[in-house]
Parts: C-alpha cells; structure tokens; sequence
C-alpha cells in the first residue's frame, strides 16, 4: 500500500490505533487488505467505528527514527543550533502541502522542509506524540514557541 494513501484513527470500543484505508460508510471505519490467504486471495479486516476526530492521513514521510509521520502528529525539531521548535502536522489548504504549525498558530513550516535529499526521512525532526493522545504537549509547545 502506498504510505501517502494509509489513515489512522482511534477504534470507538478499544482506544486502540488503527491504520489502513478509510472507509466512510454510516460510521468511519478503517480496514486493511494487506493480507492474503494461502490461494492469495486478498482478506480484508474490517476494524470497529473510528472516532472521526481522530482520523488523520499520513504524509508519506518518516521522521528520523523511521516512523511514519500522520496528520496530528506533533513533532520536535532542532533545525537550528539552540533553536527547538515543536508543532503539529496539519494539512494546509492554503499551500495545498502539508505543514508544521507551531501550536501558538504563528508559524507555518512546510513538512518538506524537514527533509534530507531523499525527500521522505526528516533530518532531525521527531513525532513526540499526537494531539489526541498528547494534549499536554501542545500546551508545552505553546510555552516553547512563543
């Protein structure tokens, strides 16, 4: 599966994360058809309701420990010698790109800029958590960023 095109939200009856393709039906679910069968014939897990406040695409780009970067992450970077800055990923319609706010809405950084020449690792930036799970880092973003 294409990384650009996966989503994750939290499942509505366990808390728990789940990534696949988004499915909007009467409730959002996310599924996943990376597994086959024996006669590789394609089986498709259907998850439980997702709460739709935390659904969020990934990028398609990871940040310097590997890890896919979605929407709603919130990342720390030190691009810049004693220069720390914490912000959430976000969709912009604005720039049609995705882009790292500083919490306090002050400043928009385009993802990309975070990367190295392959286009799709970030250099020095790192997913500290998410704004769902997370809600004390934004506000310890908002202390750092101003």
């Amino acid at each position: 599966m294409n990384e650009r095109y996966l989503f994750r939200g939290k499942s509505v009856h366990t808390g728990d994360w789940v990534q696949g393709s988004l499915c909007q039906g009467t409730y959002p679910c996310i599924y996943n058809a990376e597994f086959a069968t024996p006669e590789n014939h394609c089986v498709t897990t259907v998850f439980p309701q997702i709460d739709p406040a935390t659904i969020g695409q990934c990028t398609g780009l990871r940040d310097k420990n590997g890890t896919l970067i979605f929407e709603g992450d919130i990342i720390r970077d030190e691009y810049k010698p004693d220069d720390i800055f914490i912000g959430k990923v976000i969709w912009s319609k604005h720039n049609l790109t995705w882009d790292v706010i500083n919490l306090n809405a002050v400043n928009h950084i385009p993802l990309i800029e975070f990367t190295a020449q392959d286009d799709v690792t970030c250099k020095t930036a790192e997913i500290i958590g998410n704004i769902h799970d997370n809600p004390e880092l934004s506000e310890a973003a908002n202390e750092s960023n101003t």
